[in-house]
């Protein structure tokens, strides 16, 4: 399975229950990872005094960003200049980023394309509380297609010396483990976990 995945486990947290994320947080799951900011906020109240990293894994709105933005320590979905100025204006302290990657070049995909990373990574250094880890993509439902966009993945980061990748889900996390993802977005498969499946 992914029990000797080096890297950190992120749980996809809209596919569980407070009481199914319970149980995964005794399991050692402590990464959450929310799509939205009702989401974040409902989860928070939820768990509060938990020892939990929070993710924004979904696509963040710039009208959310004021909502959102103190109350997580990674974003896995910067992708465009408004969402870095609407952030430069409400964060407080140091947020860890990854920069969504359109590695498929999908136009119903979010993410910026690969020739646009460095301008893009620029504009964020100019915020000195974003600090931007690494890049992060969503693969295709293609599995040959899916290894290209993780290869290339992994090639960007290397190309500008960032040491972390978000990729890879329930369906295609092993690819990105191979083209080395150090964290992968998880759902569907934990719930076969907690369901005492063995896949």
């Amino acid at each position: 399975m992914f029990d000797n995945f080096q890297g950190q486990i992120v749980v996809a947290t809209k596919r569980f229950n407070v009481k199914e994320l319970n149980h995964l947080y005794s399991l050692g799951y402590k990464n959450f990872g929310v799509q939205t900011s009702k989401e974040l906020i409902l989860l928070k109240k939820s768990f509060y005094g938990y020892d939990i990293r929070w993710h924004f894994i979904g696509n963040l709105q710039s009208n959310k960003v004021k909502d959102v933005i103190n109350e997580i320590e990674y974003l896995h979905s910067l992708s465009r200049l408004s969402q870095i100025s609407e952030i430069n204006k409400h964060l407080k302290n140091t947020l860890k980023v990854f920069i969504q990657v359109n590695t498929s070049n999908e136009s119903a995909k979010n993410g910026i394309f690969p020739h646009q990373l460095p301008n893009f990574i620029q504009e964020c250094q100019k915020i000195d509380k974003i600090k931007v880890i690494g890049l992060m993509t969503v693969g295709n439902q293609d599995c040959t297609l899916s290894e290209k966009c993780f290869s290339l993945l992994n090639e960007l980061a290397k190309m500008q010396q960032l040491s972390e990748l978000s990729m890879g889900m329930s369906g295609d996390y092993l690819n990105a483990i191979k083209y080395g993802a150090t964290y992968i977005r998880l759902g569907t498969i934990l719930r076969s976990k907690l369901n005492g499946n063995s896949e």
